[in-house]
């Protein structure tokens, strides 16, 4: 047994030496193919590296782009501020020279009489009427200064009076 047992020990030698071997002869063998292994590590390096630089540059036009934005909303703003601000001293100004121009007028009479109307001006009023045969009642009573209500009310009275008139 001591022999089986050397010669299993020395076969035990032998493999690693045997397996040191092989792998000595496949290190001479594969020099080449090691060789284009290191080169395709290589080159996948550099492709992660060229794509991690597009990633970096994206990321950096990305920030500018935003602090732009940034920039272009503040200044929309600023102006806007700025417009609203001249807008409300434009008025202010506007509403202290009307003031002003109002302390300097004085309104006596209204444009508009009480509704009644003289004898001559009924003819007027009846001839005005007679000549355009349809009349705008608003420049029917602004022709005669009277409201829109009275002339409406006048012309209603000549009616009635033309109406019972031609009755008689």
């Amino acid at each position: 047994m001591q022999r089986g047992a050397a010669r299993a020990g020395d076969e035990g030698e032998g493999g690693a030496e045997e397996a040191a071997q092989g792998a000595q002869a496949a290190k001479r063998t594969n020099p080449a193919k090691e060789a284009k292994k290191q080169e395709k590590r290589a080159q996948k390096q550099a492709e992660q590296e060229a794509q991690q630089q597009k990633l970096e540059k994206a990321s950096e036009k990305a920030v500018k782009y935003s602090e732009r934005q940034r920039e272009r909303e503040a200044e929309r703003l600023r102006r806007e501020e700025e417009d609203e601000k001249a807008r409300e001293e434009k008025q202010k100004q506007e509403k202290e020279e009307m003031d002003k121009w109002k302390e300097t007028f004085s309104v006596e009479k209204e444009g508009e009489d009480d509704g009644t109307l003289g004898e001559g001006v009924v003819e007027q009023f009846v001839d005005y009427v007679k000549l355009r045969k349809v009349v705008n009642l608003e420049d029917l009573a602004a022709e005669f200064r009277m409201r829109t209500v009275h002339a409406i009310k006048r012309l209603e009275e000549w009616q009635t009076r033309t109406f019972e008139w031609h009755l008689r």
